[in-house]
């Protein structure tokens, strides 16, 4: 980590010094699996153009399931941006594929509460842009974005 925190921090200053501002992007079985694992790293380097993204498909492989409210409540101040997809509240853990599979998906697959996710996110203080991801999702984009749009718009705002 001492070799990571050099880099990052030097990759920071640079992207600061061009008015770009740099996000830690927790991914899992990678150095950094999730965003309370990013948060010394962030705490440590102390910049001010240096955030995290939050990942639910990631906080979900870490094990985080089900205290995300306390991930939102110690990592609020730092996070930038967040991701979402329809998931599983379950995970397969056999394989990365198993594990993809069950927290990848359309917005309107699983049985996860992803807009719960969102709205406990905004009661901890994130107001952030999110998005979503498609990663390995099988149906071409034309035929799921129409659906993922009304299921975000019914959720999220209470109309089609």
């Amino acid at each position: 980590m001492a070799d990571a925190e050099q880099v990052v921090g030097e990759l920071v200053d640079y992207a600061s010094e061009h008015g770009v501002r740099t996000a830690i992007y927790p991914h899992s079985y990678c150095l950094i699996n999730s965003a309370e694992e990013a948060l010394p790293l962030i705490e440590k380097l102390n910049r001010p153009d240096l955030s995290m993204v939050i990942h639910l498909c990631h906080e979900m492989r870490a094990g985080n399931t089900h205290r995300l409210k306390d991930v939102f409540a110690a990592v609020a101040p730092h996070v930038s941006a967040m991701t979402l997809s329809g998931s599983d509240n379950t995970i397969d853990r056999t394989s990365r594929r198993t594990m993809t599979h069950d927290t990848i998906k359309p917005l309107d697959h699983g049985n996860f509460d992803w807009a719960e996710f969102v709205a406990d996110a905004e009661s901890a203080g994130i107001h952030v842009p999110t998005t979503f991801i498609n990663f390995k999702i099988l149906e071409a984009p034309i035929d799921y974005l129409p659906r993922l749009m009304a299921e975000w718009n019914c959720r999220m705002n209470g109309s089609p």
